[in-house]
Parts: C-alpha cells; sequence; structure tokens
C-alpha cells in the first residue's frame, strides 16, 4: 500500500477528532478535555430526550409497536448477564448500543445521523482508557436503563425526560471525574 491513501486516512480520522495531527511528530490518539466532554453530553442529551419523545409519540400512536422495546430490554440483560466479568470494550459497546437503539427507533433519520456523529463510545473509550472505576457504576447504570425503557413502556414523557436527565448527568460526572483521575495519572507519570 502506498503512503498517500494512508496520509489521507490519518488525514480523515484527524478531521474527524480522532487523531491530532501534531507537526513534525505525526499523529496522537486525541484526549478530549472537560470542555469538550461537558460540550458533547449536553448534545447528547438533547438528543436523546428529542428521540424518547418521539419514541413515545410513536408509540402512543400506534406507529411503533411497544414489542419494539424489547430489543432495550435484550440489551440490557446482556449488560447485566455478568457484571463482574464483562470486559470494557464489550460493555462499553452494549451500552452504546442501548442509546443509539432509543434514538433509533425515533426513526428520524436526522436525528439518527447527528447521534452517531458525536461518537459516544469512543469518548468512553478515550475517557476510561486504564481506569476500573466503571465497573463500580454498572448497578446503579443498570437502575438508570431500566427506569428509561419503564417511562418508554409507560409512554410518560415527564417520567422519561427526568430518567433520561438523571441517567446523563450522572455519566457526565463520572466522565468529568474519570478524566480528572487520567489527567492525574498523567501528572504523576510525568513528575517521575
Amino acid at each position: 500500500m502506498s503512503l498517500t491513501p494512508v496520509r489521507e486516512a490519518l488525514m480523515r480520522l484527524a478531521a474527524e477528532g480522532y487523531i491530532e495531527a501534531v507537526q513534525r511528530r505525526g499523529f496522537h490518539v486525541r484526549t478530549p478535555d472537560a470542555k469538550q466532554v461537558v460540550d458533547l453530553w449536553q448534545v447528547r442529551l438533547g438528543l436523546e430526550l428529542t428521540a424518547g419523545e418521539i419514541v413515545i409519540e410513536r408509540l402512543a400512536s400506534g406507529a411503533l409497536a411497544t414489542s419494539s422495546l424489547d430489543v432495550l430490554e435484550g440489551i440490557m440483560a446482556q449488560l447485566e448477564a455478568s457484571p463482574q466479568t464483562i470486559e470494557h470494550r464489550p460493555k462499553l459497546g452494549l451500552n452504546a448500543e442501548f442509546h443509539h437503539r432509543i434514538v433509533e427507533l425515533s426513526g428520524n433519520d436526522i436525528l439518527i445521523s447527528l447521534y452517531r456523529g458525536i461518537q459516544m463510545q469512543l469518548i468512553g473509550e478515550w475517557v476510561q482508557r486504564g481506569l476500573q472505576s466503571w465497573r463500580s457504576r454498572l448497578a446503579n447504570e443498570a437502575d438508570e436503563h431500566r427506569a428509561i425503557v419503564a417511562a418508554l413502556r409507560a409512554m410518560d414523557r415527564d417520567a422519561y425526560a427526568a430518567a433520561t436527565r438523571h441517567h446523563i448527568g450522572r455519566s457526565l460526572k463520572d466522565a468529568l471525574g474519570d478524566l480528572a483521575e487520567r489527567d492525574a495519572a498523567r501528572e504523576g507519570q510525568s513528575s517521575r
């Protein structure tokens, strides 16, 4: 393979925010800062609230069968099956799939495209890379997911909004804590 397609692929990854080009040093995996994490979680909250409202409208009108929500419970069952042994990457993948499915159930192609563009799974991997704190949050996360699905099944907009705001708010707090922990660990390593 020639260097041109590789260079073009790296430039595209840099343009999409996955990596950064450092002049005369090459490319490096980009670690988000706290502002980027907050900005991203705010956008995520808006998209997921909108998606849930649309899902509830579709359920109430009969355009979407209640059984369509079963896929969410299937994902939750996989997440909860082995909380002590699940590896980080599969956990992040299942969590991302849970949230993506809610957005997909909205049936709104633009919303789906916007949600895919925010790259939540990759941010989670970048922020939590090398940390184990995520494991202690699995039980709370499972409860929060159950509350979201219950609100969708009940077609209760207020309960859905409250459950989603709580879940994403807790997730943001944890992401910022994880980011601070990673930064502190990096500073500790660089001072040695």
